[in-house]
């Protein structure tokens, strides 16, 4: 009888042996994993308010593995796999190039660029009202890195002004300044001129004591009215030079103080210079605002004539939106091409182009035009054509993505070959919402598209296009399937 028993205890605890291993076996072959992302397709929703700046670098390869650091001596990036990642190791900005790999890119076409200069030194991005961001980094500092070390340029375009702190939104403490100079002595400017990968900056430049030419148009002063205004600007410009001047005198570095947007601005006032007929109110808005545009210039030209031992070099810019009178969709009324461009002596002169990229007009055509109504008193710029093209812009979400690639390159070729000494892609991430309604970080779908970083992370196919210009490299024969990690502000 005692065997019997003994037998149906050990025949229990058998069946429990069982049991627990076959439940172990359930729990270690059927459980659920996680789905590796797919490149610029994947959804990740999840990760947006989950991922977080790490000192370590950590990256996600898509397997159910423990994610492991590109630190590791170990680490090989696959060219074929998908990577989530965070650009900044060791609370430093890191960058992408880590986790492309070696995989045998074709080289990229060849442009004749001038004076033999190297693409990365002509071909840059601009950064300014970004709606969106990637690394806990202030946000003028984080696309300074990105242009630097991902796109693989030396040439960054960024602004300057009284709404330095609405510009630059993004992780910023600033402190109170009431100049240029001022300006450009905070830490985060600091940064970004000392950046030694960084040999260009392309400034779109307000001065804090403002002229206000547009007093001529709304409350019909003559451009004697503003004689003090004029030797202001002149005074702060000549400050921000000097200082830049001295400062970086012993570094080959460029900078060039730009307007922004000059016949968007300009063609406002103009159509409201109505008293009489209007010819009187008008002609005192062209004085008035090519007084201003050499104002800055001569505080430059002072700077420069001061400083002479320096090797960095300060350029006046002065910036159009519109050349032809004929251009689709644009009033044909004041061009500053035709109107004030002619009695000023900038260094150089700059083409801010959202309609030749469109087909509206041809771009060689716009830039000859332009040549031909400008002056060129710089020495450093004689025998050369001193235009810069100074932001190429396509919106994808409006004008259709698939044309942005093709659009944007052969204009940036066409613009280069043709001799301009800058091309600046606008820009870094996109500065404009079609649903303003919201206020929150935006998708993909509510950006108009103008950008080289998406706002669910991916690179723009026109960033991998650049950036195979800057490294030597035709990174579209095989793009790297890279996503930024998106992070909580």
């Amino acid at each position: 009888m005692k065997s019997k028993k003994y037998i149906a205890v050990i025949a229990l605890m058998l069946v429990c042996i069982m049991l627990c291993s076959l439940f172990a076996a359930c729990e270690l072959f059927g459980g659920e994993t996680e789905e590796k992302p797919e490149g610029n397709d994947s959804d990740i929703s999840n990760n947006e308010n989950n991922n977080s700046q790490s000192s370590e670098g950590s990256i996600d390869d898509g397997s159910d593995d423990e994610p492991f650091s590109p630190l590791d001596p170990d680490f090989k990036p696959d060219i074929n796999e998908s990577y989530i990642i965070d650009p900044i190791i060791n609370n430093a900005y890191d960058g992408i190039n880590r986790y492309i790999g070696e995989y045998a890119f074709s080289a990229p076409e060849t442009i004749a660029v001038p004076d033999n200069r190297a693409v990365k030194d002509v071909v840059g991005a601009a950064n300014y009202y970004g709606k969106y961001n990637f690394t806990q980094l202030p946000y003028l500092i984080e696309g300074a890195e990105m242009t630097a070390k991902d796109l693989g340029s030396s040439v960054y375009r960024f602004a300057m002004g009284p709404a330095y702190k609405e510009i630059y939104q993004f992780n910023h403490n600033w402190s109170d300044v009431t100049s240029l100079k001022e300006l450009a002595q905070t830490s985060d400017y600091s940064k970004v001129f000392s950046n030694p990968d960084l040999k260009t900056f392309i400034i779109s430049t307000e001065e804090f004591n403002t002229c206000e030419y547009y007093k001529v148009a709304t409350e019909n002063k003559d451009y004697n009215y503003f004689h003090q205004q004029y030797i202001n600007v002149t005074n702060e410009f000549y400050d921000l030079a000097k200082y830049l001047l001295q400062t970086y005198r012993n570094e080959d570095k460029t900078f060039i103080l730009s307007t922004v947007d000059g016949d968007e601005v300009f063609q406002k006032l103009y159509a409201q210079c109505t008293i009489g007929d209007g010819r009187t109110q008008k002609q005192a808005l062209v004085e008035t605002y090519y007084r201003y545009l050499n104002a800055r210039q001569d505080g430059i030209n002072k700077a420069v004539a001061e400083v002479s031992s320096s090797k960095a070099k300060v350029y006046g810019c002065v910036e159009v939106n519109y050349i032809s009178s004929d251009i689709y969709g644009v009033s044909s009324d004041a061009r500053l091409v035709d109107l004030v461009l002619p009695y000023t002596y900038s260094d150089l002169y700059s083409f801010d182009d959202a309609y030749t990229v469109l087909g509206y007009k041809d771009l060689t055509n716009e830039l000859n035009y332009l040549l031909s109504k400008i002056p060129n008193p710089n020495k450093d710029f004689q025998g050369k054509k001193n235009i810069i093209l100074g932001g190429v812009s396509y919106a994808a979400n409006i004008e259709g993505e698939s044309g942005q690639l093709n659009a944007v390159a052969s204009t940036i070729i066409q613009a280069i070959e043709w001799g301009v000494q800058y091309v600046v892609y606008d820009s870094y991430c996109c500065s404009t919402r079609t649903d303003t309604s919201l206020e929150d970080r935006p998708t993909n779908g509510n950006m108009e598209g103008c950008w080289l970083i998406c706002p669910d992370g991916s690179y723009a196919p026109i960033f991998w296009y650049l950036k195979g210009l800057n490294d030597g490299k035709n990174y579209l024969d095989k793009v790297p399937q890279l996503r930024l990690a998106i992070i909580a502000n």
